[in-house]
């Protein structure tokens, strides 16, 4: 599960939660989040090379681009980036890096 805050006047206010499937299964795990703010945009990376990406302006549980890094199914995030037209994902067992134009959902590289 992810939950998103909001820095209100009076503290933090709860602004959206996403569920990601049940907790005991390795592919629906979250293993990364980045936010790029100025878009609105969450990326989120799970076990197992998918990584999803949400507007974070609406209220909507519903990812706008999913993208797969390989078919690895015990591909292991440790760290991603976002911005405006890039992402990245780096990750162990096996070791790879992921880049895609993540709006068109074009992979330009991997090494794994």
């Amino acid at each position: 599960m992810v939950r998103l805050y909001e820095n209100k006047q009076h503290g933090f206010k709860l602004r959206h939660t996403w569920q990601f499937g049940d907790p005991q299964q390795q592919q629906t795990k979250v293993e990364c989040i980045d936010l790029l703010p100025e878009i609105n945009i969450m990326a989120v990376a799970l076990h197992g090379s998918k990584c999803m990406f949400y507007d974070i302006s609406k209220n909507s549980t519903e990812p706008i681009q999913v993208l797969k890094g390989g078919t690895h199914a015990w591909f292991v995030p440790d760290s991603i980036s976002l911005s405006r037209d890039y992402f990245a994902v780096s990750g162990r067992k096996p070791s790879a890096v992921f880049v895609w134009k993540w709006r068109k959902g074009v992979r330009l590289s991997n090494k794994v």
